[in-house]
């Protein structure tokens, strides 16, 4: 369905991208990578949220786990296109 998180004293919320998954496994994975890959290159906490929540989202759309795990490049087109 989406995240919470907390910015500057407000609950906020963000929806899931909304994909053709044929797996679960690999989304929370694909996250966190995203978003501290976001968060290490000084990415806005929320342009973080979408970047590891795109990847997530690729992730779940193809076979395996690490070799489903989108390059930046990959992540940026999704999030064009969606």
């Amino acid at each position: 369905k989406g995240l919470y998180y907390f910015c500057n004293g407000e609950e906020k919320f963000v929806k899931s991208f909304r994909v053709n998954a044929i797996k679960p496994t690999g989304a929370g994975d694909g996250f966190l990578a995203g978003f501290c890959a976001s968060k290490m290159n000084d990415l806005p906490l929320k342009e973080a949220i979408l970047f590891g929540s795109a990847t997530g989202a690729i992730v779940v759309t193809k076979v395996g786990c690490s070799d489903a795990m989108p390059n930046k490049e990959q992540v940026e087109d999704f999030l064009n296109i969606v």
